[in-house]
């Protein structure tokens, strides 16, 4: 019976511990005309947003959507992007993309995030309800801006989730190779 309740006390630990798992902002900083996120994703700047408007962007305007690179079994809910080189324009972004957009593409159709501005020069993501980016989805994001510009300085990030499936089935795993051991 002892073994049983260290077994169980084992799992109890393991589980909180998988289950404890949280979100992890990862931010980063661009400059320049191109460059790279943590993560290995290419951004890069141009002017051929409308009315010859500067336009940043991963993979970049008009190149279509790139597969995310976030940890395999990690998943991304939102995503921030803020610069004081100029302003941000956008529309409304409804179920096309638009100007300022992040979308997550599925098959032919883009789903768009949600946008929310935050000033003149801040834009946040937010994947709609029931939906996230995972590792290996294609998806793409522009910010328009309101002039043309030949460099940018930015800040940005994602909001990276550990996926807790994995973590749990982890811990389980762990658990029973510790009880295999007890036993011998």
């Amino acid at each position: 019976m002892p073994h049983v309740r260290s077994g169980l006390s084992i799992v109890a630990v393991l589980v909180f511990l998988a289950s404890s798992a949280k979100a992890t902002n990862v931010e980063w900083t661009g400059s320049g005309a191109s460059g790279t996120d943590p993560l290995g994703h290419g951004w890069v700047l141009s002017n051929n947003g409308p009315g010859g408007n500067a336009v940043v962007g991963i993979p970049g305007n008009g190149l279509g959507g790139t597969p995310f690179l976030g940890p395999l079994g990690d998943f991304v809910t939102d995503f921030h992007f803020h610069t004081d080189d100029a302003n941000i324009v956008a529309t409304e972004t409804g179920t096309t993309p638009s100007l300022s957009t992040l979308a997550h593409v599925e098959g032919a159709n883009p789903l768009v995030w949600d946008r929310q501005l935050m000033g003149s020069n801040t834009a946040w993501f937010f994947a709609p309800n029931g939906t996230r980016l995972d590792s290996g989805e294609v998806f793409f994001w522009n910010i328009v801006l309101d002039r043309p510009l030949s460099a940018i300085s930015f800040t940005a990030g994602w909001t990276m989730v550990p996926e807790p499936t994995t973590l749990t089935l982890t811990a389980l795993g762990l658990m029973s190779v510790l009880c295999r051991r007890r036993r011998r």
